[in-house]
Order: structure tokens, then sequence, then C-alpha cells
């Protein structure tokens, strides 16, 4: 006698119980492709790169103020403002001597470049430890519009300006105003004398608004 077995076929809808089917394949390449896309985009915009470079200046005021209590060494975070001339720069340097906060008379003889070069480079020196570029040039449509002092009547608006680190853990209080060449976008950096506090805001606020606050 003969015994003899069905054995019918099991329905998979369609379905490979092995894998996936067709549409959640695709399902699953096209979210890989938008997660691509917003990514590419993302870093095309040309405002991340800006925002990055502002980011850039603030982060260097912060380490400055750390480092200058921790080495002993005075250092003076620079600006070059050249307008519509060529691309503004930033650069850190250096001093081992004892420094005080320069007046408006030195400001001014800095800014317009009359002052003694030689006397200038025996006591600050550039310092490519922070920053590691030495001097970075700032996209070529950012620009730095004025520099606020709170010892000074008048804002550095072109030419050379300074922020001072001091070894005593002060910093040259003062307010960064930048922005793009067509006044589109506008930060503030705002540094705080006695805490070395950096403040990032959008938008030109002036330093006797930090001051209040």
């Amino acid at each position: 006698m003969t015994l003899r077995v069905a054995i019918k076929p099991t329905k998979n809808n369609g379905r490979n119980s092995r894998g996936f089917t067709l549409i959640e394949i695709l399902i699953v390449m096209g979210l890989i492709a938008f997660i691509i896309l917003m990514g590419v985009r993302k870093l095309q915009n040309p405002n991340t790169t800006l925002k990055q470079a502002v980011k850039q200046i603030a982060t260097m005021s912060r380490e400055l103020h750390v480092r200058s209590k921790l080495s002993g060494v005075t250092f003076r975070l620079a600006f070059e403002m050249n307008g519509k001339k060529s691309a503004d720069r930033v650069w850190v340097e250096a001093s081992t001597q004892k420094i005080t906060f320069p007046s408006e008379k030195e400001l001014k003889e800095k800014r317009d470049r009359r002052s003694d070069p030689e006397k200038d480079k025996s006591l600050f020196s550039i310092d490519k430890r922070i920053g590691s570029h030495g001097v970075r040039e700032l996209p070529s449509n950012l620009k730095i519009r004025r520099i606020e002092y709170a010892q000074l009547e008048n804002a550095v608006s072109g030419g050379m300006g300074y922020v001072h680190y001091l070894p005593e853990g002060v910093v040259e209080e003062a307010a960064i105003h930048i922005a793009t060449e067509d006044d589109a976008l506008k930060w503030t950096i705002a540094i705080h004398p006695l805490t070395g506090r950096v403040d990032l805001v959008n938008g030109d606020v002036p330093l006797k608004e930090f001051k209040e606050q």
C-alpha cells in the first residue's frame, strides 16, 4: 500500500520571506537619497560658511582668555578691516612683556598705520598655536564693520583693531560687529572684561546693551 502526502504551496502575498519587497527597498533608498540631499544642501549653503567663520572668532576669544591666564602671556586678537579693497583678516598675537590696554590715541596710530612698526613688532608677534592657520582670511563677503571698546568713545571701523587678553584674567571689554557685505546678515560678538565670557548674538547690538544686562 502506497501512502501519498499532498503538500500545498504556501501563499506569501508577493513577499519573499527571506528579504524585503521591492516597494520597501525603494522606500529605504528614497529616504537615504533625501538625507544625503539635505546634507549636501547644508554644506553648499553660503550662510553656513559665514556663520562658521563668525563662531570661530568667538571660540578664539574664549581660548585666548584661558590660555593667557594659564601661560602668563598677554595675547591680543588682531583684526584687519580692509573695507571693499580686499578680504578682512584675523590673527592672534602674543607678548611676554607687561602690557596695558591701549589709549584712544595709540589705537588711532595703529589704525592709521603711522606707529613705528619695528617697535610694535618687538612687543607682539603672530602666534599660530590658536587658530592654527596663523593669519585667517575671512570669506570675501563677510566684513568686520566696527569694534566698540568700553574705555573709548569712538568705535574702530577701519584699519587695525585689537582685543587684548591679560594674564591677570582681564579682557578688554569690546563688541565686534560683523556683517555680510550687503548687511543682510549681522552678528555681534560681545566680550566681558572680568569673566572673559563671549556672547554671540544675531543682529547689530551696541556694547552698552550688553553692559546693561
